[in-house]
């Protein structure tokens, strides 16, 4: 973990709001945390209080605000006073939020007395951190050095990919605490409309205004190569899709579909473009942001690397009306292991979120830790060098991050490899100091297989109606899907059928549970909560079926507050297909993507490690994803890409209605 620092910077002037950092020369970055005691952060508490107290308070703040303050100040006087500066420094640090946004503490305007109170605000943050007792409670991160953006080159071939070294696939194992809270029962099954055998559940109570398929492409085009892993993003009527071997662009707002080509817009550097992508779609600044995992070299089978790549919708546009190709759209950014000081171990694991004003990665340090970063969309958007604020941890892989974060980042995670709590690292946009808290949740059932087990019937298995494990790549629970709606961070995780030490199963096939936690982020709310330490779950389910498995969720928020989510299914009656819909409001309405073929290649039958789905922009009131299949062309097996647009109207539905 990079060890604390005492300076604050601006990550880039032209940001429309400043994402601050604590930075520090290489030089003093040894002897960070060495300082003054809290008696300076006491010091300042009270400059504060008498700032909060003064006659400029009262002509800026109103009486509200001036209250919330005094009661902040004095929560993190009494914990500083009592030897808890970590619990101090969250309280403290949740001010910078509001205090940052251009406008004073709650009260919308702008002036002198606003920029005193952050200024304040910010120093007590350095005292506290400058005591050196907040280690392992609080971190800062570190910059890169500037990366300058690179064009697209020439068209490059592609290869067989050799990937690099990859974790186990789902670690952690996750142990079961004794006395755990368990599911006894398992709720209602979910129906997925298209699927063979579809159950409807008994007494179900049809939506007042139900989801609506808007368009589906069947199919975008064939490809070669298992698992796709599809990624997608939708942004001014362009549509991205993209997975481990091959790319896909639609003009049309996904009716079409061409080729685009991964390996020409990585390059031929290092050992060329690998496998895993991730493609968001930034509206703030309309611009898609596309990471694609490379290949290491048979000399350094460790040293691998990933590309940043950036395009607006109108500049892909400009290039199919003028018949370029397509890649010169984009450009790009190198992100190598020495650009993250890294030198002993290859990236695996990728994901990305949009924030407010923020672009949020991670990725594994292939069994050795993460990497967790932000960048600011407005230096994306100039086409300018790029510099990124990191964290670098030893611990903790298989790191997701919540999508509609707003002004957080939001990486979670399974808690100390349990079966009962998850855990959440948050950066707000404002701070350069990175918090985290507890998840707690009712057990994630892990049960796997005995040897007297019959595969298909046990842990995370399920076959194919030709006998085939699709489910093979799942070998655990780390948590897969991540949004937030207002003030509830969602997660979700693939489930097995039952629990260990447990001889009867709770649910006849592996299936997606899930959970939403509080989020007590403003000020009088970590003060109420004693820091916010830990948010407790606020809904809790399971999305099952009981004649196929549903592993590997994404989630998505719709402008209209619904959670969208997207998964892969199969079992006997049903080749391994994707499925999406939404889960809460309740009921679940889940649709198939695209239909399957039974077809025997004697490859991996599985979905891969990843689903797809996004908000459509800028009709963020629906979802677009994107899966693929097995289907024979010619008698060939290949893989059928398809693409799906839904959600529900605010209006009534027109016949030609689209999105």
């Amino acid at each position: 973990m990079i060890r604390p620092t005492v300076r604050i910077a601006c990550l880039a002037a032209a940001a429309s709001t400043a994402l601050l950092v604590f930075s520090a020369p290489a030089s003093t970055a040894s002897t960070a945390g060495a300082g003054p005691g809290p008696a300076t952060a006491l010091s300042d508490l009270a400059r504060l209080s008498k700032l909060v107290s003064s006659h400029a308070a009262a002509t800026s703040l109103t009486k509200k605000a001036r209250t919330e303050l005094r009661t902040v100040i004095k929560f993190a006087d009494r914990r500083l006073r009592s030897g808890a500066p970590c619990l101090a420094i969250r309280v403290i640090d949740a001010l910078r939020s509001p205090l940052q946004s251009g406008h004073s503490y709650r009260s919308g305007k702008t002036g002198l007395f606003g920029r005193k109170l952050d200024a304040l605000v910010v120093t007590i943050d350095h005292d506290i951190m400058a005591t050196g007792k907040v280690r392992g409670c609080v971190f800062a991160g570190r910059m890169t050095k500037p990366i300058a953006p690179q064009h697209v080159g020439e068209p490059v071939k592609p290869s067989p990919v050799k990937g690099a070294d990859e974790d186990d696939n789902e670690a952690p194992d996750l142990k079961l605490p004794k006395g755990a809270t368990l599911f006894t029962k398992p709720g209602s099954p979910s129906s997925i409309t298209g699927t063979k055998r579809t159950v409807v559940p008994a007494g179900m109570v049809p939506a007042v205004n139900p989801v609506r398929i808007y368009q589906r492409t069947d199919t975008v085009l064939p490809t070669h190569g298992f698992p796709q892993e599809v990624q997608v993003a939708s942004g001014a009527g362009v549509v991205i899709a993209s997975g481990n071997g091959s790319a896909f662009y639609s003009v049309d707002h996904g009716v079409t579909f061409s080729r685009m080509s991964p390996f020409t817009v990585f390059g031929s550097f290092q050992g060329g473009f690998c496998c895993d992508t991730v493609v968001r779609y930034a509206p703030q600044v309309q611009r898609f942001v596309w990471l694609l995992q490379g290949d290491p070299t048979t000399a350094a089978p460790n040293d691998n690397s990933y590309v940043l790549a950036v395009a607006s919708p109108a500049a892909i546009k400009a290039a199919v009306t003028a018949h370029r190709p397509v890649e010169s759209a984009w450009h790009i950014y190198r992100l190598t292991r020495s650009v993250f000081a890294e030198t002993s171990t290859s990236f695996d694991f990728p994901t990305m979120g949009v924030g407010d004003h923020a672009l949020y990665l991670t990725w594994n340090r292939v069994n050795q830790g993460v990497i967790m970063a932000r960048l600011n969309l407005a230096q994306l958007a100039a086409g300018g060098d790029i510099s990124i604020y990191y964290f670098k941890q030893n611990f903790a892989t298989f790191r997701r991050i919540a999508q509609n974060s707003g002004s957080v980042g939001y990486w979670v995670f399974n808690n100390d490899d349990l079966a009962t709590t998850g855990g959440v690292d948050y950066l707000q946009e404002s701070s350069g100091l990175m918090f985290s808290a507890l998840l707690p949740h009712t057990a994630i059932p892990t049960r796997g297989c005995s040897q007297s087990d019959t595969p298909g019937s046990c842990g995370y298995t399920s076959l194919t109606p030709l006998g085939e494990d699709w489910t093979i790549r799942v070998a655990g629970s780390a948590v897969k899907a991540a949004t937030v709606r207002g003030n509830q961070l969602w997660l979700g995780w693939t489930a097995a059928r039952g629990y260990v030490g447990v001889t009867t199963d709770v649910w006849p096939q592996a299936h997606v549970q899930y959970a939403a936690f509080r989020i007590p982020l403003t000020p009088m709310s970590m003060v109420s909560t004693d820091g916010g330490t830990s948010w407790p779950a606020v809904v809790e389910g399971n999305v099952w079926n009981p004649n196929v498995g549903i592993v590997d969720p994404a989630f998505a928020t719709s402008s209209n507050g619904d959670i969208g989510i997207s998964f892969s299914y199969g079992g006997p009656a049903n080749p391994p297909s994707p499925a999406a819909g939404v889960i809460d409001p309740l009921p679940h309405e889940l649709f198939q993507v695209i239909a399957a073929a039974s077809v025997d290649s004697g490859g991996d039958r599985s979905q891969g490690d990843y689903s797809a789905i996004q908000p459509d922009y800028p009709n963020t009131a629906r979802f677009v994803t994107s899966g693929y299949v097995d289907r024979l062309d010619g008698g060939s097996p290949v893989n059928h890409w398809g693409f799906m647009c839904f959600g529900r109207s605010a209006t009534p539905s027109q016949p030609d209605d689209r999105c």
